[in-house]
């Protein structure tokens, strides 16, 4: 490592707090501050490339800490639920696997989780479980926002554009980055208490292959390793079409195992890219003003319909998505109340209400529409629709 790149990190070290050692912190935006305690080398780059963020010292104390460990300590033999996901001893609760079954091994004590969240996981794991919904679990804590959403400045107003999983974000984002937008976030934006501001952050930004082939100045930044991959995985997903569509009115294994295969191929049919790399550093802004909300919606008819959205609507909306996008979380919450059935969490029991609440207040006088569209639509399409808008 050059003397250029690790210098951020020890000056994060000597930063913080005189009264903790080997610490590094992460400052998300002013809003949330995240305290590495005793993390490796490789912790702490995976929590670089998870935030897009370098470390940066806190004024304050940290919202989120996160201690490491080369062993984790229990005390008894854990006992399991479900498929080894989770253990627990008589007072303690572990979780043992990561995204896509990877292994883990952290302690989490829910009861106590919060504005103040803190956790004790092992050293050098390919990933920190639940770290984004623990980081939103501790926005929400703090009157923040957070919102699945994609958001850009285009003529000095702020878009927020959010919806389900396949509705377009993205390819919003990037139909008006082409057009000289800056980038503020994409896949979770913060949203300050009252809508004056949102946030985002430069971590990977995941795009559908037909959006970055009509923007070639994107297409350009896919190297062969991704693009090689995105032909295998979309020729094997054609040559099993017609065994899918043939498997539809049939529950067998084999049938089961068709229509999974083909789902997984289609889920590999994306790229992960980052918007530093994809648009230039000076483009991505982090930050703007929250000026218009547009509801990305697919639907089965042509042509891109708009219509006006009203606050409580779209308060009840995001706050359904907002359960959605925690429900790893969630469920995990509901293994530990499974083990310890008196150590309940005030805010994650009330948090769908708790999430309404303040969603109404940041949205309150807020242009809202919602936007079905065609999928997959052209990003021509999308950038007229929603520059309408913006006139």
């Amino acid at each position: 490592m050059t003397a250029s790149a690790s210098e951020p990190r020890r000056r994060a070290r000597a930063g913080s707090a005189g009264a903790l050692t080997g610490t590094v912190d992460f400052n998300v935006h002013g809003l949330l501050g995240i305290r590495l305690v005793d993390p490796s080398d490789k912790d702490v780059r995976t929590v670089e490339s998870h935030l897009g963020l370098k470390p940066e010292p806190l004024a304050g104390e940290p919202e989120v800490t996160v201690r490491f460990v080369d062993t984790l300590p229990v005390s008894g033999p854990l006992r399991y639920l479900g498929r080894e996901d989770v253990g627990f001893t008589d007072d303690a609760f572990v979780v043992l696997r990561s995204r896509n079954l990877a292994r883990a091994r952290v302690q989490l004590a829910f009861e106590t989780l919060g504005e103040r969240c803190q956790f004790t996981c092992e050293k050098d794991l390919p990933g920190i479980p639940l770290f984004r919904q623990l980081i939103n679990l501790a926005m929400l804590a703090k009157g923040v926002l957070p919102v699945h959403a994609a958001a850009f400045n285009y003529a000095d107003q702020g878009v927020l554009v959010t919806g389900w999983s396949h509705g377009s974000k993205t390819g919003s984002l990037l139909a008006f980055m082409a057009a000289g937008a800056r980038f503020i976030g994409d896949e979770w934006i913060y949203i300050s208490l009252g809508g004056e501001s949102m946030y985002g952050l430069p971590d990977q930004l995941e795009a559908r292959p037909w959006y970055l082939r009509e923007l070639p100045e994107y297409q350009k930044h896919v190297g062969r390793t991704e693009r090689m991959r995105l032909s295998l995985a979309g020729g094997l997903a054609r040559i099993l079409a017609p065994m899918v569509s043939g498997s539809e009115k049939r529950n067998s294994l084999g049938a089961k195992v068709t229509r999974q295969f083909h789902q997984a191929l289609a889920d590999q049919q994306s790229i992960h890219m980052r918007p530093r790399t994809l648009f230039g550093p000076e483009t991505c802004v982090l930050e703007s003003s929250l000026d218009l909300v547009i509801v990305a919606i697919s639907h089965a008819a042509p042509g891109i319909v708009m219509t006006a959205t009203g606050t409580e609507h779209l308060a009840k909306q995001m706050a359904a998505s907002f359960q959605h996008e925690q429900a790893s979380l969630i469920s995990t919450y509901q293994k530990h109340l499974f083990a310890f059935p008196d150590r309940r969490n005030a805010l994650l029991d009330d948090a769908e209400r708790i999430y309404g609440d303040l969603a109404r207040k940041a949205l309150a006088g807020k242009r809202a529409h919602t936007m079905y569209h065609p999928y997959p639509v052209s990003t021509v399409d999308l950038r007229n629709a929603i520059g309408k808008l913006l006139t």
